[in-house]
């Protein structure tokens, strides 16, 4: 069964400084990205991107139940940052 998700990084309302943009890039972005690099390559993540003018990523998972898509959303470092 595919589903689409999307993961938005919500705003606390105050804009990055220089060190906290590196340090969200490199603890979360670039993370993010190669786990689902690897979700592509399993054939889980099927299709898609970031989200244009936001923090944010959509994608489709092929997944066989509502408990595996919770596994797979769970194991992008995004998702444990918030």
């Amino acid at each position: 069964m595919k589903y689409l998700v999307e993961l938005d990084h919500h705003k606390t309302g105050q804009p990055f400084t220089e060190d906290s943009a590196r340090a969200f890039v490199e603890r979360i972005i670039f993370p993010t990205l190669a786990r689902a690099k690897e979700l592509v390559q399993e054939g889980r993540i099927v299709a898609g991107g970031p989200v244009a003018g936001r923090i944010a990523l959509c994608f489709i998972a092929d997944v066989e139940s509502p408990q595996q898509l919770d596994q797979l959303v769970y194991s992008l470092p995004d998702v444990h940052s918030r």
